[in-house]
């Protein structure tokens, strides 16, 4: 049986797990490249191709009220035929609307912002995606402008309207991680939460000793070939409790 002390700092590592865990459902399988075209217009439809021009990394846009489009194509390699492709903007931009083979199909909210990313930072591009079919991809982005504060007369500009591209990430999701994820993530919650001498909450503690006693508290010395399998072949989840 551990103590208090040692519990709340066992909950306080698997509270830091969560960090650790979170960046690994989704992994890069490739990048696309780009091109922009920034105006002051709202467009209703993807522009005219003619307007783009190729962008690199680095690449600078912005100013109040901006818009900047940005279209790019990935084609399925073989290897990843019948999965779930997704896509990953490195765009700065106050919010976003994902548009698929010419229709909308996703937004990204990078204005709010609680893991290092924002909101709908990896959408779906083509579920079941073919090997060798070409997506056709644009991503609509807003610079933001300034709006009235939460007292009367007073104005709360954003700071800024500077944003950089930085590149577009091709990804897969690991569902089983997603999945251990979110359990963890209610779970702590829940152990936070409930009245700390309650039996629900010592039941949530004790499912969360035996995951801690399983854990893989650090990814770069695990092979994550070998922790999918071991996750798979160690009946633990889903948590009973």
């Amino acid at each position: 049986m551990l103590t208090e002390k040692q519990t709340e700092r066992m909950l306080g590592k698997l509270k830091r797990f969560e960090e650790t865990l979170e960046p690994f459902i989704f992994r890069k399988i490739g990048e696309t490249k780009a091109a922009a075209f920034q105006t002051a217009d709202q467009y209703h439809e993807i522009p005219a191709p003619g307007l783009f021009k190729p962008v690199e990394n680095g690449w600078r846009w912005g100013g109040e009220g901006a818009y900047c489009w940005f279209t790019a194509s990935y084609t399925v390699p073989p290897e990843h035929g019948g999965a779930d492709i997704f896509i990953k903007p490195h765009i700065q931009g106050y919010e976003a609307m994902l548009w698929v083979n010419g229709e909308p199909f996703g937004t990204f909210s990078t204005k709010i912002v609680f893991t290092g990313h924002g909101n709908h930072y990896c959408d779906l591009l083509k579920k079941n995606a073919k090997a060798g079919e070409t997506i056709d991809i644009a991503l609509e982005y807003y610079a933001g402008h300034a709006f009235k504060g939460c007292m009367p007369l007073e104005e709360a500009p954003l700071l800024d309207y500077d944003f950089v591209y930085g590149g577009i990430d091709i990804c897969v999701k690991n569902y089983e991680i997603q999945e251990f994820y979110f359990d963890l993530v209610t779970l702590n919650q829940l152990a936070g939460h409930l009245p700390a001498t309650g039996f629900r909450r010592a039941g949530v503690v004790n499912t969360l000793y035996k995951m801690h006693e399983v854990l893989f508290y650090s990814p770069a010395d695990t092979d994550w070939v070998d922790l999918e399998i071991y996750l798979r072949n160690h009946p633990v989840w889903p948590i009973h409790w």
